[in-house]
């Protein structure tokens, strides 16, 4: 009898310690909506290899796979997770020079039964060149099959510092049923050696009486006029803000359409522009307004004749001392090789260089000019 209490007692210490270790099973199999997974909280754990919560599951390959990752200050890692849930967001890391893999994660059941119109939103950022084929999936028989419902190719940010963006998947076809969620990522052959594949904030509810547009592109932009276009919430007309960027929301140029389109007019030129988009749905009010879009109109054609004598406040002067080059109008272009350099000065004679050159511009005396120094270089560069 002692000999049995002692093995209960042992087996009871080991599921316990194997719970804690993460190896805990799921007590909730099938989760109610409206449905929210942040990655935060006691069942998800950053680490190496990061404890998934036991509800769901994660394809591992060759030591690849997704894993809960947070906040952290570098080069490769986000700045932060998509919102003030908390600090967690869902991960896939490839290992430098690593081959060609498929890797994905799927979630609980999901009963849907609760919402009438049920949508799918969540918030990924994949700024990573060596991504191939991004999908997710859907199941309503368990897991025994799934269907792709939204798909992409490519990265679709250009920096780890690009703000995350939002997917909406309508899931109407699927209302009523009990479904599985999975988010699958293929990696090409070539592309950089330290991506990651983030998401955050996956969420299954009723879909909004107003939805946003979405995929709003700028297709062409002159000096003084840009084309944008969007994919509408649902609605029949449209309103557009944009400003200068960085403007506060609310306080741009508003316009009304009735297409989903619209070319902007009266831009200044050498600018960067923020736009965003809310469909207008009547008794039903606004939609959110759509997430930022940016946008940059080149330079004006100069007309003839034309004079530029660089003593605008564009043009900033060479710090000779530092042997730190000025500043150009961004209308300008200067090419940069090795330690020849074109700045704007008020005066090149320093002793930081032999023979600089005029001590005053041409034409005051008292303005800027433009030059290039040649600094401890043996050999000819192109110009």
């Amino acid at each position: 009898m002692k000999k049995r209490l002692s093995i209960l007692l042992f087996l009871g210490f080991l599921n316990l310690f194997l719970g804690i270790r993460g190896f805990a099973q799921c007590l909730n199999p099938v989760k109610p909506t409206p449905y929210l997974e942040t990655f935060d909280g006691a069942n998800w754990q950053s680490s190496s290899s990061g404890f998934f919560d036991p509800c769901w599951s994660r394809q591992i390959f060759q030591g690849q796979t997704f894993r809960v990752g947070e906040m952290i200050s570098n080069n490769e890692i986000l700045l932060g997770n998509h919102t003030v849930h908390g600090r967690n967001y869902l991960y896939a890391r490839r290992a430098p020079n690593s081959s060609f893999y498929t890797i994905s994660f799927t979630s609980p059941q999901i009963d849907l039964s609760n919402l009438n119109d049920p949508q799918l939103r969540f918030f990924y950022h994949i700024a990573d060149t060596g991504i191939g084929l991004f999908k997710v999936n859907i199941s309503h028989n368990q897991g025994v099959s799934f269907d792709s419902i939204y798909s992409f190719v490519n990265a679709q940010q250009t920096s780890f510092t690009d703000p995350w963006r939002e997917a909406l998947i309508d899931l109407s076809a699927y209302a009523g049923d009990t479904v599985m969620l999975q988010f699958t990522a293929n990696r090409k052959i070539s592309g950089a050696t330290t991506p990651r594949v983030c998401f955050d904030d996956i969420e299954i509810r009723e879909k909004p009486l107003c939805p946003r547009p979405d995929s709003v592109q700028v297709t062409f932009v002159s000096a003084t006029t840009a084309n944008i276009q969007w994919v509408s919430g649902g609605a029949n007309s449209w309103q557009v803000e944009y400003g200068p960027a960085g403007y506060a929301p609310g306080s741009g140029t508003k316009l009304f359409t009735t297409s989903t389109s619209m070319i902007l007019s009266g831009l200044t030129g050498n600018t960067n522009y923020d736009v965003y988009v809310r469909d207008s749905c009547g008794s039903d009010g606004f939609s959110f307004w759509s997430e930022k879009t940016t946008f940059y109109t080149p330079c004006p054609v100069c007309q003839t004749p034309y004079f530029e004598d660089f003593d605008g406040p564009n043009f900033s002067p060479a710090v000779h001392s530092s042997q730190i080059p000025g500043n150009l109008d961004s209308c300008w272009k200067s090419s940069l090789y090795g330690q020849d350099r074109y700045v704007a000065s008020t005066s090149v004679n320093s002793s930081a260089y032999a023979n600089p050159g005029p001590w005053q511009d041409h034409t005051t005396g008292q303005g800027k000019f433009v030059h290039t120094i040649a600094s401890f270089s043996n050999n000819p560069h192109p110009p």
